[in-house]
C-alpha cells in the first residue's frame, strides 16, 4: 500500500483489494481533511489523509488570498471508479486533490 500528501495532491495507491468482500480484513476507511486559515495576506492550508488502519499523510502550504478565494469543490461523500482523480477544494490558484489508484 501506498499513500502520501505532496503539493496539493493526497494519493493512495496499492491498496487492492479495496472493500472486497470475500476477504477478510480487506476494507478500510480513507478520509481526507483539508484546513485552510488566515495568515495575515496568505492562507495556510493543511491537507491529511489518514486510514481506519491507522495511517496517516499530511501535506502544507501557503498561498496568498483571502478566505474568499477557498473553493469547495467536493463537499459530500462521493462513489467514484477507480482509478480516480477527485478535486476537493482550490486555495486561490492551488487545486487540491484525491487521487485513488487500483
Amino acid at each position: 500500500m501506498e499513500f502520501a500528501a505532496k503539493n496539493g495532491i493526497v494519493t493512495l495507491a496499492q491498496s487492492r483489494p479495496l472493500n472486497d468482500p470475500n476477504m477478510k480484513g480487506g476494507t478500510n476507511v480513507w478520509e481526507v481533511d483539508v484546513i485552510v486559515t488566515q495568515s495575515g495576506d496568505a492562507l495556510e492550508w493543511r491537507t491529511r489523509l489518514h486510514g481506519s488502519n491507522g495511517m496517516t499523510a499530511e501535506d502544507s502550504g501557503t498561498q496568498a488570498g483571502q478566505l474568499k478565494d477557498v473553493h469547495v469543490d467536493l463537499s459530500a461523500d462521493a462513489l467514484v471508479s477507480l482509478p480516480a482523480k477527485v478535486p476537493l477544494c482550490h486555495i486561490g490558484r492551488q487545486s487540491i486533490e484525491w487521487h485513488v489508484d487500483r
